[in-house]
């Protein structure tokens, strides 16, 4: 067998920060692979990608750990003694992963926790309020706190998770989704008209007094 003292390798290096951030975990994936079927090739084909590319993967986390993983020659693939080390320690981080992969994917695929929702006095009487009871029918687990204010809110120093407003967006740095566009109707009693007149021109109409309402 060849010598660990090889010019590729240098001798292993002190553990630190650097070095973990070299080590990819695809590569620990990849190692783990190569160990238990000893060959560039059978992992290939399970990866569906080329031999070479197995090879390079292993030859760069030997270099970066400072020290040889696998005996190399045109018939075998043998396991160095550091590899049979590493491969303890690289099925429980790959172990580990799983079960946070795992953990994340359950929390993120159930509905729960509160929700900070802020509207207009108005709208939100009309057409929040009524649908609360079946959004919490269909999740229990959601916990929805309703706030009615038509003052201006700042959702970093409210503690507003979703914000209802009928007006353009002050903030471009927030994110927003129009759900529908308000009406507006100019309408006038008869009374009103025949006190203060009317006129088709747009800048007397803005100089009248009246109540703005969104239909």
């Amino acid at each position: 067998m060849p010598s660990l003292n090889s010019s590729k390798y240098q001798p292993a290096h002190p553990i630190n920060n650097q070095l973990i951030n070299n080590i990819q975990s695809d590569a620990l994936r990849i190692f783990i692979l190569v160990y238990e079927q000893l060959s560039f090739s059978a992992v290939a084909r399970m990866d569906n990608v080329s031999p070479s590319s197995i090879s390079r993967s292993i030859l760069q986390l030997e270099q970066n750990l400072g020290v040889q993983l696998f005996y190399r020659n045109t018939r075998h693939l043998v396991a160095s003694e550091y590899a049979g080390i590493l491969i303890v320690y690289a099925r429980q981080i790959q172990s580990q992963l799983n079960q946070a992969l795992t953990a994340l994917q359950q929390h993120s695929g159930e509905i729960k926790g509160w929700v900070r929702i802020n509207a207009p006095v108005l709208f939100g009487q009309m057409h929040l309020a009524p649908h609360l009871a079946v959004l919490q029918q269909q999740f229990p687990a959601l916990l929805i706190d309703l706030q009615l204010s038509d003052d201006f809110i700042d959702p970093y120093q409210d503690a507003a998770d979703l914000i209802f407003r009928i007006s353009p967006m002050p903030d471009s740095s927030l994110k927003s989704r129009v759900i529908d566009r308000c009406k507006y109707h100019l309408a006038a009693s008869p009374a009103y008209l025949q006190k203060k007149g009317y006129s088709q021109q747009l800048r007397a109409v803005q100089s009248t007094s009246g109540i703005g309402l969104p239909s």
